[in-house]
């Protein structure tokens, strides 16, 4: 049987190739994204780090001399202003290694994109994040017609990548509009919920900005947990991984019930850094809400 690839290890491992001021820099648009999107899908498409929620979100990549943002050409268009010192096109944005990312700015851009992919109607009760007439305009049908399709080609017994390859092969569906599809028709048979991966387990983040320096922050997180054995009735399975970087610290570690945790401190300004709680591998939606009360407990008492 083949065994699962966990995604976050992909995106690892893809900025691991990288020198390591590169390396800092992607990690601090990952974190970014995942902070201002913590119900988005952490994937690897087009060969470089991708976020789905509901459909395309925004992708990065790393490059020699700078990072390629692409946060669609909505998000683009949305903050053509402040984007007018750097390069970009419809769909791509170039920030150079020589000038400090504009963390805040691409920021506002990802929730921009969130705003946009939460808007939309209903599909048989199921959110359809993509207009009716901009799928229509694209792929040349609508949804009730791409899903009369999958119906009668008995899609709902396929896998994801199946459905995806039966769209671009069989109907010549690219392949961006061949992966929405799918994941919208998943979202229509209910078998995708919000929350949810590819691997069919749930994540979600809770997030605040706290006082204080990266290390001040994240020395607080360390001295609050440092004889604890559990959270949230859920014990550990192993013992927790640090690592830093100039810009940011990190806390992992496994629970027993087979989910994961991650703890993120990104500095923010001087005097401020952003704490970001990251559960994933969550069995399933149910436990979404009860980890957000519990991290925003948590960040009561810290």
């Amino acid at each position: 049987m083949r065994k699962k690839i966990d995604i976050s290890i992909l995106v690892d491992q893809y900025i691991s190739r990288f020198p390591a001021e590169i390396q800092e820099r992607l990690l601090m648009i990952r974190a970014i994204i995942r902070q201002a999107a913590p119900e988005a899908e952490e994937t690897f498409a087009y060969q470089m780090p991708t976020y789905r929620l509901g459909d395309n979100l925004v992708h990065f990549a790393g490059y020699n001399n700078h990072i390629g943002f692409y946060p669609t050409p909505s998000g683009i268009a949305a903050y053509a202003k402040e984007l007018s010192s750097y390069r970009w096109a419809k769909g791509s944005i170039q920030f150079p290694h020589n000038k400090p990312l504009p963390t805040d700015l691409i920021r506002q851009i990802v929730e921009h994109r969130v705003a946009e992919n939460s808007r939309g109607g209903t599909q048989k009760g199921k959110q359809i994040s993509l207009t009716d007439k901009a799928v229509e305009k694209a792929t040349g049908k609508g949804w009730d017609e791409w899903f009369s399709i999958l119906y009668q080609e008995e899609a709902d017994k396929l896998q994801h990548k199946e459905i995806a390859l039966l769209l671009s092969k069989k109907f010549g569906v690219d392949g961006w509009w061949a992966q929405s599809i799918t994941v919208e028709y998943e979202r229509h048979l209910g078998k995708r919920q919000v929350g949810q991966a590819k691997s069919g387990t749930f994540q979600t983040a809770v997030s605040k900005t706290m006082p204080g320096s990266l290390d001040q922050v994240f020395n607080l997180w360390l001295e609050a947990v440092k004889d604890t054995e559990e959270f949230n009735s859920i014990p550990l399975a192993e013992k927790p991984a640090i690592s830093k970087t100039e810009k940011w610290r990190y806390w992992r570690a496994n629970l027993k019930d087979g989910s994961k945790i991650t703890i993120t401190v990104g500095l923010k300004s001087e005097d401020k850094s952003m704490l970001t709680f990251s559960n994933e591998k969550l069995k399933d939606q149910d436990a979404i809400e009860p980890w957000k009360a519990f991290w925003k407990d948590y960040l009561k008492k810290l």
